[in-house]
């Protein structure tokens, strides 16, 4: 059984976007170096503990963004091209999704537990042309997030079928 968390758009800057605690004393310094320490892919960062970097297509625009709960591992969605996964630990029942800066929050409601995240990407490739309109997601692209209870040795890499998944992966991670 899956529960939707999230569907809905958010603005891109830097092209990232977190779920976070939102805690302003915590010294864990979020940043996208450290986010992806340690790891082979180079989308979603999972190195501080509780939190999540994830890095999206466009430098600068709308996203469409999907978080899911599932009580165990779901199908692998086949139209995505870029596909990772790794370990979270949600440790508080108070974590956002959060646009860049945190000038946008959304409450997620995602208990504590230790799950499984799989972060899927429709069409990373695609950008903007000149005339789109960029309160709008870039056509076909999707951000898709999805959480079941369970652990990896690892983080992975599960489809990289894109120039820019590649790019990040090369960046951030250790391919």
């Amino acid at each position: 059984m899956a529960r939707t968390l999230f569907s809905d758009n958010i603005s891109l800057f830097y092209g990232q976007f977190y779920i976070d605690i939102l805690d302003m004393d915590d010294s864990d310094h979020f940043d996208m170096d450290s986010a992806f320490k340690y790891q082979a892919n180079g989308l979603c960062g999972t190195a501080h503990e509780g939190k999540l970097f994830f890095v999206a297509g466009p430098q600068d625009g709308t996203a469409k963004i999907t978080i899911e709960l599932h009580d165990s591992e779901p199908v692998l969605n086949s139209d995505c091209q870029n596909v990772v996964e790794g370990n979270f630990s949600a440790l508080s029942d108070r974590l956002y999704l959060c646009e860049w800066a945190h000038e946008n929050t959304f409450l997620l409601n995602l208990p504590c537990d230790h799950y499984i995240v799989r972060y899927s990407i429709r069409h990373m490739d695609r950008d903007y042309d000149e005339q789109d309109d960029w309160d709008l997601p870039v056509d076909g692209q999707e951000y898709i997030i999805q959480f079941w209870p369970g652990h990896l040795d690892t983080d992975r890499i599960v489809r990289a079928d894109s120039d820019m998944g590649q790019y990040w992966h090369r960046e951030l991670g250790k391919i």
